[in-house]
């Protein structure tokens, strides 16, 4: 029962926020934090925003998650999570087709 009700209020909560951001035009501004899991430094999380260890934040970073969220703004939500977690399964995490196009990024 506690599964079921926080399902729901995952679901509740995403799409109110789906309803009041536009995806097209709203770019979220990075949020510093202490901790995040290992090993990663920085997350994208759609539609919820950006999320960067305070230890870790630096340009490359930033242009790196910021597209990752032009690859959701691009895709769409569903869209985005299944083509991220089809190539995480069939590629791994550095091989897939989405972190290998942000890596590129990084250098822009």
């Amino acid at each position: 029962m506690k599964w079921l009700l926080l399902g729901i209020l995952i679901a509740t909560f995403t799409y109110i926020c789906l309803l009041n951001i536009n995806r097209k035009t709203y770019t979220p501004k990075p949020r510093l934090v202490k901790r995040l899991p290992p090993p990663r430094k920085a997350m994208t999380i759609v539609p919820f925003g950006i999320l960067i260890k305070k230890d870790e934040d630096s340009e490359i970073i930033r242009k790196h998650e910021a597209c990752h969220w032009a690859q959701y703004q691009e895709l769409g939500l569903l869209r985005f999570y299944a083509k991220y977690f089809s190539q995480y399964i069939k590629n791994g995490y550095r091989d897939n087709e989405l972190e290998e196009e942000c890596y590129l990024a990084e250098n822009d």
